[in-house]
């Protein structure tokens, strides 16, 4: 595997939302160096498409609301609300993996300081 530094390719499948957020995020990314690799792309595609789905759920619930109402009359959790927390919960987890959270700083934090890379190097030359 090449473990060099690239921004990987952005899938063509990615819709216009997910491809905003892949373009963001690669933008972020890219600033920590080495972190971002070209093996990353397909964990960073599903952050991004997660995202997308994320969005459109958001946008139903917000023209339908939380609940719906079955033939019988009993009110049940509209299927979005299910739909977003899971994207909710697979965005969080996908964040971790890049360093976007706290713990996930702190993890890499503890990668960075066990490592050969010096961070002032870049600054002596």
């Amino acid at each position: 595997m090449d473990l060099k530094s690239e921004r990987p390719k952005k899938p063509k499948w990615l819709d216009a939302t997910a491809s905003k957020v892949w373009d963001v995020t690669c933008d972020e990314l890219e600033k920590v160096p080495g972190l971002l690799i070209r093996a990353d792309g397909g964990l960073l595609a599903l952050y991004s498409d997660c995202w997308s789905v994320y969005f459109r759920a958001s946008k139903v619930i917000d023209a339908e609301g939380l609940t719906c109402v079955g033939s019988n009359g009993s009110v049940y959790q509209h299927p979005c609300v299910g739909l977003k927390n899971k994207m909710g919960d697979k965005i969080s987890t996908l964040a971790k993996q890049f360093g976007m959270s706290p713990e996930g700083r702190k993890r890499l934090a503890m990668i960075v300081a066990d490592s050969a890379w010096d961070p002032a190097a870049e600054f002596v030359r």
